[in-house]
């Protein structure tokens, strides 16, 4: 049986047969979390967690602190379902890399985030949710606490003009930064003017993605 793709190296990852909340009862649920604990490394992307799902999954990893990578990617899990993971994730210390993208998780789900999860992460963040200028303002909170992040991804969260304005004081504090994503942002020109200052301060930015921003 096929493994879920866009898996990381060494990362173990669930089968796609086992869907929603039907996994979490089963043995095959058990025995992926202990591999992960071992290898500090967890992938479930593209096998439709939902809300409930993802509150079961929140138990389990309340009991992993040394995971580094997570990796949930496409699970429709919403703002209710990410609410019952933040608790979980603040748990985490050693979390390096969160991939959450496709979620539906929204503004609600963003502020949650920014507010319960204050792991120093130094890998990557995988955001890619339209949480819009509201969320945005929740974004220097959440930020301001990973100093050491390297790779940044908010595409497609249509931060535009204001949202842009929020993002450039907090990657001001992100010298580290060696790749911004923010494709599909709708920026536009007054966003992007705001960008250009913060851009100053991350010397160590090698790769930066402004495709269909609306720069004009």
């Amino acid at each position: 049986m096929g493994c879920c793709s866009s898996a990381p190296l060494g990362a173990v990852a669930l089968p796609l047969h086992y869907r929603s909340t039907k996994f979490i009862k089963d043995e095959k649920f058990d025995q992926t979390l202990e591999a992960a604990m071992v290898t500090g490394k967890l992938t479930m992307e593209n096998i439709n967690l939902g809300p409930e799902g993802a509150k079961a999954l929140a138990g389990a990893l309340s009991s992993m602190p040394n995971l580094t990578e997570l990796a949930l990617g496409n699970n429709e899990i919403g703002p209710e379902g990410f609410k019952a993971l933040a608790g979980a994730l603040s748990s985490m210390p050693n979390l390096t890399t969160l991939a959450v993208r496709d979620n539906a998780i929204g503004p609600e789900g963003f502020k949650v985030l920014a507010v319960e999860v204050a792991v120093a992460m130094s890998g990557a963040w995988q955001w890619s949710n339209d949480f819009g200028p509201e969320g945005a303002k929740a974004l220097v909170g959440a930020l301001s606490s990973m100093p050491n992040l390297t790779s940044l991804n908010l595409g497609s969260c249509d931060l535009g003009p204001e949202g842009a304005k929020v993002l450039a004081v907090a990657l001001s504090w992100m010298p580290n930064l060696t790749s911004l994503f923010l494709g599909s942002c709708h920026l536009g020109p007054e966003g992007a003017k705001a960008l250009v200052g913060a851009l100053s301060s991350m010397p160590n930015l090698t790769s930066l993605n402004l495709g269909s921003c609306d720069l004009g």
